[in-house]
């Protein structure tokens, strides 16, 4: 692949920053924990701006329950989003402040969860009327890849189910 595309390519990177993120996701099915933030981690080296780096990371985090560092991936992850003018990078905030309300949950933080889940369905409302949701429904939910939800006493219902009439 690095012979075809260039060692250089943004192809290749996110080749790799995709692959690493998937292994890690499977080392933490595996109960993997510290061999996927690893992974996580060494995916943030190639592209400090890939989303589902710090995501993974955050909930890899979690199940350590670790939950600082796990708020800390989640609050970069904003950042990153935030600095994005990409539609369908944008929408991916909801599931960071979904993260950020299952963490506070299970840190006792019953306000900040609470202020996260808000600004959750906040985004929620806002996205089902964007073009962009269509492809967020179709993605990999990230709250379903982190195996944060777990570990929690929480879930959470499908978008995809809760929302059909706007697909």
């Amino acid at each position: 692949f690095e012979t075809q595309h260039g060692s250089d390519s943004p192809l290749l990177k996110m080749a790799k920053t995709g692959w690493l993120v998937i292994r890690g996701s499977h080392l933490m099915q595996q109960n993997q924990i510290k061999e996927a933030l690893d992974d996580f981690r060494e995916a943030l080296v190639i592209d400090p701006e890939t989303i589902d780096g710090y995501t993974s990371l955050a909930g890899a985090y979690a199940i350590q329950k670790d939950y600082l560092r796990a708020m800390e991936a989640l609050r970069d992850c904003k950042r990153i989003i935030n600095k994005s003018a990409d539609e369908k990078v944008k929408i991916r905030v909801m599931d960071v402040y979904f993260l950020m309300g299952a963490l506070n949950l299970e840190m006792g933080d019953k306000a900040n969860a609470a202020r996260a889940l808000h600004l959750f369905l906040m985004e929620e409302k806002t996205a089902i009327r964007k073009l962009a949701w269509k492809q967020l429904i179709k993605d990999t939910e990230l709250i379903q890849d982190s195996g944060l939800l777990e570990n929690t006493n929480i879930k959470k219902a499908s978008l995809a189910e809760t929302h059909k009439e706007n697909v």
